[in-house]
C-alpha cells in the first residue's frame, strides 16, 4: 500500500511511469463532474467514479484484487480506510470476473484517514477495506483507477509494496 496526495509531485515523481501516468489522468479536476460509473482510458486501465455515504465497518467487507492495482482519490468527503498485508483468510472464493476476494470480519486493519486529495494505491498483496465512517457518517465522491498490475509488478519499488 502506498498514501500519497494526488497534488505532491514530488512522491508522483518517484512513481512508476504507469502509475504517474494514470494519477496524472485521475488528478483532472473534470472528474469531480464526471458521471458516476466506469470509464475506460485505454488498454485494460479504466477508472470508475464513486459516490455514497459511509458505513461502520461491520457493515462492509474486505477485499483484494488479483489482476488489478486499485489507484483510489477522494474527490469529495472523509473515510477511514483499513489495510493489512494478503496472509490468507478469504471467506470466500476469487471472483475472477469481478477480480475480487473478499475476507472474513476479524482481519487486524491499520486504520488510515482518507479526506479530499488524498490517493491511496493498493497492490494485490493489500487487503482494503474502504467506505468506513471515521466520525459520523459522510457523502464520498471517490475515483478509483484500475490498473492491471502487470504493468506495474516489474517495476514496483519492493519497499514500496
Amino acid at each position: 500500500m502506498l498514501k500519497g496526495s494526488i497534488n505532491d509531485d514530488a512522491w508522483r515523481s518517484g512513481l512508476p511511469a504507469p502509475l504517474r501516468q494514470m494519477l496524472e489522468r485521475l488528478a483532472d479536476p473534470a472528474l469531480c463532474q464526471a458521471s458516476v460509473g466506469r470509464h475506460d482510458i485505454d488498454g485494460e486501465a479504466f477508472f470508475v467514479i464513486n459516490e455514497y455515504e459511509t458505513r461502520p465497518a461491520a457493515e462492509l467487507r474486505a477485499e483484494s484484487h488479483r489482476r488489478y492495482c486499485d489507484v483510489q482519490v477522494m474527490l469529495s468527503g472523509t473515510e477511514q480506510v483499513g489495510c493489512a498485508k494478503l496472509a490468507g483468510g478469504a471467506d470466500a472464493a476469487y471472483d475472477a470476473v469481478r477480480d475480487v476476494t473478499y475476507y472474513a470480519q476479524d482481519l487486524q486493519l491499520d486504520w488510515h484517514p482518507f479526506g479530499t486529495g488524498t490517493v491511496f494505491v493498493f497492490t494485490p498483496d493489500d487487503i482494503h477495506l474502504p467506505g468506513v465512517t471515521l466520525n459520523h457518517a459522510a457523502g464520498i465522491r471517490k475515483v478509483v483507477g484500475k490498473l492491471p498490475w502487470a504493468t506495474l509488478a516489474g517495476d514496483w519499488p519492493s519497499s514500496a509494496a
